[in-house]
């Protein structure tokens, strides 16, 4: 019976080679995956204020891909493990997912390559995809991610679903849980305590055609009004333009500003460690449109600056005679502590 053990160690090399650099493809669509087989995952911390119900995951994420070679027998194991560490010696410990941006109102979270099981990444590679049109019956009754949930202007739902997804990836790691295993509410949390060096958000550019043309550079307040709610007949035709994709890109810059405030908000100890895990957990984050580099965030001059807002309840320990917020403390320690500086 044919086995791979059966061929030189050479072909066995580069056949494992290969099968640690494989990617998955991504969803194309709603039509393609059903929406019933994607799930939310519930086994996270997170001080998201919508608790991740717009976030959906694969009921059975993939493996790792060195996880069932290493299963095979003794020998493989261990050619396998060196593998592992040929990776990491010549290309480092990256990782790639896909987040598919459906139809305005719903982020799908896929893992696309996840070669083995580290903790530590020196670079994920984020994909954000605009997939899929506003179907005309969600507009009228504010269903996309563009609807404001708070009543704070800028924090749009997708701000929080993505502070989520990051939340799950901080947590879970690129593959996330699946349910039966603390997943479902109420089930045991999860925290694998995961640090990315970098962090590379790529947004792409949607596909058009006539119906659906992308709007043009000074249409993005007519857009984005036009998602919101009510608005006057004459801004109807801009739902039905694209989207651009720094317009969204932006939008997501402001998390970082988000999640600083969030944390000194905090009515909570607990409410406070998670929302400052970006920051802790985090190295640098490159923007980009389409692969073209477009903003970076140094994570650690940002809390090394230690600008925050506080309020009366935000906890302040005093450096010099200088009151700063407690977590900035802790989350310098935690950095520290994961080598991030």
């Amino acid at each position: 019976m044919p086995s791979l053990l059966n061929l030189p160690r050479e072909i066995r090399d580069e056949i494992l080679w290969l099968a640690l650099h494989h990617e998955r493809t991504p969803p194309a669509g709603r039509e393609q995956h059903g929406e019933e087989e994607r799930v939310v995952i519930k086994n996270v911390n997170t001080s998201c204020l919508m608790n991740g119900k717009k976030v959906f995951y694969e009921p059975r994420p993939a493996l790792p891909t060195a996880v069932p070679l290493l299963l095979a027998n003794r020998q493989l194991h261990a050619e396998v493990q060196e593998a592992v560490a040929r990776l990491q010696r010549e290309e480092g410990r990256h990782c790639k997912v896909d987040v598919m941006f459906l139809e305005e109102k719903e982020l799908w979270v896929t893992s696309l390559w996840t070669p083995a099981c580290f903790r530590v990444w020196d670079q994920a590679e984020v994909t954000i995809r605009m997939v899929g049109v506003i179907p005309d019956e969600d507009l009228p009754v504010r269903k996309t991610l563009w609807n404001d949930s708070t009543g704070q202007g800028d924090f749009c739902i997708y701000i929080h679903s993505f502070q989520y997804a990051l939340d799950c990836f901080l947590q879970a790691g690129p593959t996330g849980t699946a349910p039966g295993t603390g997943a479902e509410e109420g089930g045991a949390m999860v925290d694998r305590h995961m640090v990315v060096k970098h962090l590379v958000l790529n947004f792409i550019t949607p596909t058009t055609d006539d119906q659906h043309p992308l709007a043009s550079p000074r249409e993005r307040c007519r857009c984005l009004s036009a998602r919101r709610g009510p608005i006057p007949a004459e801004y109807n035709l801009y739902r039905k333009k694209r989207m651009r994709p720094e317009w969204v890109a932006d939008t997501l810059c402001l998390l970082l500003r988000y999640m600083n405030a969030g944390a000194s908000f905090a009515g909570t100890e607990h409410e406070e460690k998670y929302a400052s895990l970006m920051f802790e957990r985090v190295g640098f984050v490159t923007v980009q449109i389409d692969g073209r580099p477009y903003r970076e965030l140094d994570v650690g001059a940002h809390v090394k600056r230690r600008e925050s807002y506080v309020d009366a309840d935000t906890r302040m320990y005093e450096e010099d005679g200088v009151l700063h917020p407690v977590w900035i403390k802790d989350v310098m320690a935690a950095r520290a502590a994961a080598g991030l500086g």
